[in-house]
């Protein structure tokens, strides 16, 4: 008997007697699993590692690192209420049996934070290391790709695409930024061409361009930086307005003897690295935008289509060539220096 299958997932022909590898109607490769994965830059060694590499998944959250250090500063909390508590008590013996204990279980909250922290900042400065190093990898390879219009443009010329691929992610969209690139753009043509602009006496009228830029960049960013002074004056304050509000509230609690100043003490504790906690995520955010605005960046480089891509195998190939090439009235121009002819009406023969 003979079957024939027509295999989607390749590992379920591993064990098939022969294995036909088909592209475009005709037959490329043929023989076993063994013999098609030695063939090196063979089609089947490709599809399989690719389908392997697909297989690697982890379906686990592995959310325990997270719960810990999470927990820690709640547990930092109490135990700092319960290090205060420890000094009420009368009696010596007691007050230090406390303190010390309260003290010990201080040095294995550090301790296991020191182990937990120093291991997940490693992982995380290896792995954005290697990401980064992908990124810029990939970028340059893309950007090898582009047509010779596509670097014509201002923002792509070569100090904004060096800028790209070397700056912190976290800066990538200020350093592209359009008002910004073109103030950047005005100061290097300036310092580039001093000699020239001395010789022509323009110093005067070099400094009312830049200052003109300037003021516009100005007007256009005091609203939003008005804003976020405003809600930075807020955020930063707030540790200020919440223990008021929290005394406020637990000396009514108090006088209807619903707490203790144990419950104070623990209330007061987690607010206050609650607060800190926010303030530090507050911080970060920014950074997280300025990533995220990156990422988009990014993607859109990698996505972008060139309108003449050098590394395409597509389109048609001469099979009879003799050599002779005939220009006929060509005109050509850049498409974005439209005023700037480069070909007109060109004619020329080349014979072999």
């Amino acid at each position: 008997r003979t079957t024939i299958v027509i295999a989607h997932r390749l590992s379920t022909i591993q064990n098939a007697h022969q294995i036909y590898v088909l592209e475009k109607g005709s037959v490329i490769e043929q023989g076993t699993h063994e013999t098609l994965m030695v063939k090196e830059g063979g089609k089947y060694q490709a599809m399989v590692k690719r389908q392997q590499m697909e297989g690697i998944y982890d379906d686990q959250d592995n959310m325990m690192t997270c719960i810990l250090n999470g927990a820690a500063q709640p547990l930092f909390a109490f135990l700092l209420v319960k290090i205060v508590e420890a000094f009420k008590y009368c009696s010596i013996s007691e007050r230090r049996h406390h303190i010390v204990l309260t003290s010990f279980l201080f040095l294995l909250l550090g301790v296991g934070l020191f182990i937990l922290r120093f291991f997940q900042y490693t992982a995380f400065a290896i792995s954005g290391s290697k990401l980064t190093q992908r990124i810029r990898s990939k970028a340059f390879a893309c950007l090898l790709r582009q047509e010779v219009a596509y670097f014509d443009r201002p923002e792509n010329s070569s100090g904004a695409i060096c800028t790209r691929l070397s700056s912190h992610a976290s800066a990538i969209q200020e350093m592209t930024g359009t008002r910004l690139g073109v103030i950047c753009e005005l100061a290097i043509e300036v310092l580039h061409n001093m000699r020239t602009i001395k010789q022509l006496s323009i110093e005067k009228e070099i400094l009312r361009q830049y200052s003109e830029l300037i003021h516009k960049l100005f007007i256009s960013s005091w609203k939003p930086l008005l804003l976020s002074s405003m809600i930075s004056s807020v955020f930063w304050t707030l540790d200020g307005f919440a223990i008021a509000f929290l005394y406020w509230r637990a000396l009514i609690l108090i006088e209807k003897n619903e707490l203790t100043s144990n419950h104070i003490m623990t209330m007061f504790a987690l607010i206050v690295f609650t607060i800190q906690a926010l303030k530090v995520l507050g911080m970060t955010s920014i950074r997280v935008a300025a990533s995220i605005s990156a990422a988009e960046a990014f993607f859109d480089l990698f996505d972008r289509k060139p309108a003449i891509d050098n590394t395409s195998t597509e389109g048609q190939e001469l099979v009879d060539f003799h050599g002779e090439i005939k220009f006929d009235q060509v005109k050509f121009i850049y498409p974005t220096r439209s005023t700037a002819i480069i070909l007109d009406t060109f004619q020329l023969n080349i014979k072999p």
